[in-house]
C-alpha cells in the first residue's frame, strides 16, 4: 500500500516530532468528556448517510487512485459548513481514542465523518485559498490545504477552515519557509482516502486519511522543529511539495441509486421511489434532474453510487448497472450495506 517514498517519509520526518521526548510524554491529558449529546433525527441521519455514499475510493490495487484523488464537493462543503464556529477543544472532545490511522486505512467507510485527534504533529505543507461563494460559508472563511505527519509517523492530508482574521496560516506558512515547524495538535473529521503525486513523477502516488478540521491549537512548550536537513540528507528533497492529480475528473456530485428490498425491483433516487414505474424510465428522469445541478463540465462525465444490501438479487444490481450505463455513467462504484 505504501510507496517506497512513503515508507522514507514517516521514517525521517517522524524525527522532528519526537525529538527530545518519549512517545509517552507526547500524549496530553484529555478534556472532560462533553455531556452525551440526543440521538439525532432520522431525517437527518439518512441525509448524511447518502452524502457519505457518494464518497468513493479505489480498491488498493488500483494503480492510478483517480477517485481517491476527487474531493467530491457536496459532501465536502457539508463537512466545511458543519465546523464553522465549532472550536478545536469542542470536536477534541467528540473524538474518539479508539480511532486510529490504521482503522481509517484499513475501513474507511465504517469511519467515514468521525473525530480524530492528532495530539501531536507538524505540517509539512500548507496552501491557503478563499472560501468561493459557492461553499455556502460566513463571508472571510479561508480553507487551508495541507500535509501533516504525527507522532505516531503516520501522514495525513487536512483541510483547515479558518474564520476571518486567522493567523494560522501565516504562522504554519512561516514555519515550513524557515525550517522551525511549529507543534500542533489538530483534530478534524475524516472524509475519505486521498491521493496525491509526490513532485517526483517516478513515484507513484500516495493514498492518505484526509482530515477535515477547525484551526489546531499550536503547543505553547514544544519547540518548533527543523526538517529540512533531514530531507535532504536523505535526499528527499525533490519528493515535496506533493501534488493533486490533475488529470482526475471531478466529482462535484455523485447520483445515488439505492435498491430497495423485495422480490421486484425498485430505486429510491433523491428520496423518491420507482414504485409502480419502470425502473429505467425512472432513473433517466431522475439524471436529468441529477445534471442540472452539476456543473456544465462535469455533466459531459457523470458519476454514480449504487447503495445495497448483502445478499439482494443480483439480477436487480445488474438492471441497475445497466440502465445508468446507458444513459453515459461511466464511473460507477457499488457499494454494500450491512
Amino acid at each position: 500500500m505504501f510507496s517506497p517514498f512513503a515508507v522514507k517519509l514517516l521514517t525521517v520526518l517522524s524525527a522532528a516530532i519526537l525529538l527530545h521526548g518519549s512517545a509517552a510524554a507526547l500524549i496530553p491529558t484529555r478534556p472532560d468528556p462533553a455531556p452525551r449529546q440526543p440521538s439525532p433525527p432520522p431525517a437527518l441521519v439518512d441525509e448524511r448517510r447518502m452524502l457519505f455514499a457518494q464518497i468513493v475510493e479505489d480498491e488498493d490495487t488500483s494503480a492510478t487512485f483517480m477517485e481517491s484523488a476527487i474531493i467530491e464537493g457536496v459532501p465536502y462543503k457539508y463537512m466545511l459548513k458543519q465546523l464553522v464556529g465549532v472550536s478545536h477543544d469542542a470536536l477534541r472532545r467528540q473524538s474518539s481514542e479508539s480511532l486510529t490511522y490504521d482503522k481509517l486505512v484499513t475501513q474507511p467507510g465504517l469511519y467515514r465523518g468521525q473525530a480524530i485527534t492528532l495530539a501531536r504533529c507538524v505540517m509539512l505543507e500548507i496552501d491557503q485559498v478563499n472560501a468561493p461563494p459557492e461553499y455556502g460559508l460566513p463571508v472571510g472563511y479561508t480553507i487551508l490545504a495541507g500535509v501533516c505527519v504525527d507522532a505516531s509517523r503516520d501522514v495525513y492530508a487536512v483541510r483547515i477552515i479558518a474564520p476571518p482574521g486567522s493567523k494560522t496560516y501565516e504562522r504554519l506558512h512561516t514555519g515550513i519557509t524557515s525550517d522551525a515547524l511549529p507543534v500542533i495538535r489538530l483534530c478534524g473529521r475524516f472524509m475519505k482516502m486521498n491521493a496525491r503525486r509526490t513532485n517526483d513523477p517516478k513515484e507513484p502516488p500516495w493514498r492518505r486519511p484526509l482530515l477535515v478540521c477547525p484551526e489546531p491549537e499550536f503547543s505553547q512548550a514544544a519547540q518548533p522543529r527543523p526538517f529540512q536537513r533531514e530531507l535532504q540528507d536523505a535526499n528527499m528533497a525533490h519528493l515535496l511539495p506533493s501534488n493533486r492529480i490533475v488529470e482526475a475528473t471531478g466529482a462535484e456530485e455523485r447520483m445515488v441509486v439505492e435498491i430497495q428490498p423485495g422480490a421486484e425491483l425498485h430505486v429510491r433516487i433523491d428520496g423518491k421511489l420507482s414504485k409502480g414505474a419502470d425502473v429505467a424510465a425512472f432513473i433517466n428522469e431522475a439524471t436529468k434532474t441529477f445534471k442540472l445541478r452539476l456543473p456544465a463540465h462535469h455533466v459531459v462525465d457523470p458519476s454514480a453510487v449504487i447503495l445495497k444490501k448483502l445478499g439482494m438479487p443480483k439480477e436487480h444490481t445488474e438492471a441497475v448497472v445497466a440502465a445508468l450505463r446507458a444513459l453515459g455513467f461511466k464511473r460507477l462504484s457499488i457499494k454494500n450495506e450491512q
